[in-house]
């Protein structure tokens, strides 16, 4: 029945029978791939058996592993409720508007690696900085956190033998994960610059986490965005982009304004408050009050999560309308004629306003109230000096007068003369102000009308005097809403780094400069 037919096999030899299934060829071919797939299987040692892994993120972060917080050095044992908010989101792009230091990041990376573990299998996530520096440095955090937790650390790939190309090994600026389900496809968590070109080479993306963004120096910033949406055209993955708000001129803010009132169920914007932050412990009330000292008039740029304080914007949104708030429980056309009152003016004559700010100031009670705020258009020289005087008159007993003299020593010289205030020729004036700042005297009190030279320094401790008042928790400032133009340049100044007011981008700004120089006649003992 059988006939002797021998066949090589791999230099030996088999006998096989007549009514086989498989010809000769075929089982050579056949033995031959056996051979092929046993060496290739060698150069994949690993297996990783298939387990549960929590897709609720509270369950998963405590089969993760808790963190270390990096103040206390203690285990954080829960999340808060804006991290869980973060990542409980099912829509298919989150914007997060935060202040740095809350946390937010951290909790995102480590959802950047579940999403790997899970839905993501066998594809990319990529993580986007504002420069590859940012974007390397924010991988590390991530293979430090996946190192230290027992359970997870076993899906790293470390070296190149668990994988079939030498290149398949987690490194600086990528991450690879073992994947159960396809050993030779495995997950990666890469590393790319915030630039439209690193975006686009990049075609098996599930999720892409973009942080920080919008402090980025890209000018076209909207070609990155744009280029990055188009990488989910066959995974349909997610979005997330969380940074803090760094002005209006960027496309970041464009997104924050389209879908902020979350009327888009495939969009959903999310914004964290610093003081959540603090609520929650993960930053402390101290260190944020010594950051507003440090960073002053730029503390916004790191710590606000709103769009109008942006960088270089010194004012609280919050205390602005506080001050609002108080303003609305006086009627400004009322007021004590013995009470201290105090006029700031901020001169224009030609391209400018010229500005007129009047303010009564309780002792009994710490309280500045606004009285009177306007702004003139190119008013005549002898007709300002005029107005001044009728208001002098109309509010009594106005304590100072501050005159803006950077420029204008001559209105400075000619309102003294009318107010009778000696010495008022400019030198002699100048002499007095030299000789109060050698004995660290308050000009205001060896003179009425107050010349303000403004300068670098000048301006900076202007700002951050204004920023004090208006901070202070005991709410010192009151303006009526009827001020309308003042509140707006309050809310919309914006600042340089050192500390001079961008007067193009900032609204009604000579109204603002004369509720600076009247600010610093109010002392509050810290």
């Amino acid at each position: 029945m059988f006939s002797r037919n021998l066949i090589p096999t791999q230099n030996k030899f088999k006998l096989y029978p007549f009514n086989s299934k498989k010809t000769p060829i075929q089982e050579i071919y056949d033995n031959y791939e056996n051979e092929k797939a046993k060496e290739f299987k060698s150069d994949i040692p690993y297996h990783i058996d298939k387990e549960y892994i929590p897709t609720d993120p509270e369950e998963f972060y405590k089969d993760f592993g808790y963190l270390e917080h990096p103040r206390t050095r203690q285990p954080i044992e829960k999340l808060t409720p804006y991290q869980l908010k973060i990542w409980n989101s099912k829509a298919k792009t989150t914007i997060v508007v935060k202040p740095q230091k809350t946390g937010v990041t951290t909790s995102c990376l480590l959802q950047d690696f579940q999403t790997a573990i899970t839905d993501g299998k066998g594809r990319d996530i990529l993580i986007i900085a504002q420069t590859l520096g940012h974007a390397i440095e924010h991988i590390h955090t991530l293979k430090r956190m996946i190192v230290n937790s027992s359970k997870y650390r076993k899906y790293l790939i470390t070296t190149s033998k668990e994988m079939y190309f030498k290149e398949e090994k987690t490194k600086l600026g990528a991450v690879y994960i073992k994947n159960p389900d396809n050993p030779f496809r495995p997950s990666r968590i890469i590393a790319t610059p915030f630039s439209a070109h690193g975006v686009w080479s990049w075609k098996n993306v599930y999720r892409i986490h973009m942080s920080d963004t919008a402090s980025t120096e890209t000018i076209d910033d909207r070609s990155v965005y744009e280029a990055a949406g188009t990488r989910f055209a066959s995974t349909e993955g997610y979005w997330l982009i969380e940074s803090p708000p760094n002005g209006t001129s960027n496309y970041y803010f464009e997104l924050y304004e389209k879908y902020k009132f979350n009327t888009d169920p495939s969009v959903n914007v999310i914004t964290v408050d610093i003081e959540e932050a603090i609520n929650q412990k993960v930053i402390s009330r101290e260190f944020i009050e010594s950051e507003k000292r440090r960073l002053g008039h730029i503390w916004f740029k790191y710590y606000g999560s709103s769009f109008l304080e942006t960088e270089g914007n010194l004012f609280s949104i919050a205390s602005i309308e506080q001050a609002v708030e108080k303003g609305k429980l006086y009627d400004p056309t009322v007021f004590r004629e013995t009470s201290e009152k105090y006029m700031a003016v901020d001169i224009g004559f030609e391209s400018s306003k010229f500005a007129i700010v009047v303010a009564e100031w309780d002792r009994a009670n710490t309280c500045l109230r606004v009285l009177h705020s306007e702004e003139l258009q190119s008013p005549l020289f002898e007709e300002a000096i005029n107005h001044i005087l009728a208001l002098r008159k109309q509010f009594g007993n106005v304590v100072n007068i501050a005159i803006d003299a950077t420029n204008r020593q001559e209105f400075c010289t000619a309102l003294k003369i009318k107010v009778r205030d000696f010495p008022f020729r400019w030198n002699q004036v100048k002499e007095k102000i030299q000789d109060c700042k050698l004995r660290n005297m308050d000009i205001e009190k060896r003179m009425i009308v107050v010349p303000i030279i403004f300068n670098t320094e000048s301006k900076l401790v202007m700002s951050q005097h204004t920023q004090q008042l208006l901070d202070n928790s005991k709410r010192l400032v009151a303006i009526s809403p009827r001020h309308d133009k003042l509140i707006t340049s309050l809310k919309g100044a914006v600042f340089d780094d050192q500390g001079k007011l961008d007067k193009e981008a900032s609204p009604n700004d000579d109204s603002l400069e004369a509720f600076m120089m009247l600010c610093q006649f109010i002392k509050i003992r810290q």
